[in-house]
């Protein structure tokens, strides 16, 4: 009652700045938007029935997307706190973390910010340090199941674990120069980008797609929430009512079939530029 409580009193948070960016992006949206996220059945999987903290993660990044597209930018340092913030709560949203500090800060700024963040992340381990074993085995090493979803499971990891990394560090200049991206599309091509490219995977993972592709719910976004649907109800770590074996690749291949759509049909807006 308190974990589920807490986190779909989150969930409703997540809901509304989810229709005050739409209402930023095509007025009129907003509870489109509203409702598009909160009655998606992946939502409702993972964060009603499993408890999963994805959502406060990206709470401070939906807010500092939402500031970011109001006539009066918030300052730097703003952007930054909530970017650490998300980083702090669960680092797998580290790289929407990074797509933040790209469209908030300069060239060197998005580094200093970045590594200023990073060095928080760290810190915040030291009242733990006795349980350093752990924390390197538990946090630092922690990088899903491996061998069974996408790249990962046609690449050894010393392959797919960089061909990762390399992607999701370019994606945010790919996204700012070459698509010419607002930040809210930008988020949402991150995150499907995220389920296309990393090597390792967990059930928790499939909601991060569904919070920022909420914005704009294309084609490409309901195929993905039929496949992570099925895939959850049939997987044994969610409900488990539906007997059958889903593969991974059921949802690893709507993701590539999203971000396909994504690139190929970008939005032509862009949001300001930061100085």
């Amino acid at each position: 009652l308190v974990i589920r409580g807490t986190l779909a009193i989150a969930d409703v948070f997540v809901a509304v700045l989810l229709a005050l960016i739409a209402r930023q992006v095509a007025p009129g949206r907003a509870r489109t938007t509203f409702s598009v996220y909160f009655l998606n059945p992946v939502g409702i999987l993972l964060v009603g029935y499993h408890g999963q903290l994805e959502i406060l993660a990206a709470l401070p990044l939906l807010l500092a997307t939402w500031l970011h597209g109001r006539p009066r930018a918030p300052h730097a340092a703003v952007m930054w706190a909530f970017g650490s913030l998300s980083l702090l709560v669960k680092h797998l949203l580290a790289f929407q973390v990074w797509m933040l500090f790209t469209y908030s800060f300069s060239r060197f700024g998005r580094l200093a910010a970045s590594g200023l963040a990073g060095a928080v992340f760290v810190l915040s381990f030291i009242p733990f340090r006795d349980a350093g074993d752990e924390i390197l085995r538990d946090v630092a090493g922690r990088a899903g199941l491996g061998g069974i979803y996408g790249f990962g499971s046609l690449l050894p990891r010393v392959i797919s674990l960089p061909l990762f990394a390399a992607v999701m560090a370019i994606l945010p200049t790919v996204a700012r120069e070459r698509l010419k991206l607002e930040l809210p599309q930008a988020m949402a091509l991150s995150s499907v980008m995220l389920l296309t490219m990393i090597d390792g995977i967990g059930n928790q993972y499939l909601l991060i797609p569904v919070i920022f592709g909420s914005l704009a719910p294309t084609a490409g976004y309901w195929v993905y929430t039929v496949a992570a649907t099925v895939f959850l109800l049939a997987s044994t770590d969610n409900v488990g009512i539906l007997p059958l074996a889903v593969p991974w690749s059921l949802v690893w291949v709507a993701a590539i079939a999203w971000a396909v759509e994504m690139v190929v049909r970008p939005s032509p807006r862009r949001g300001p530029a930061p100085a």
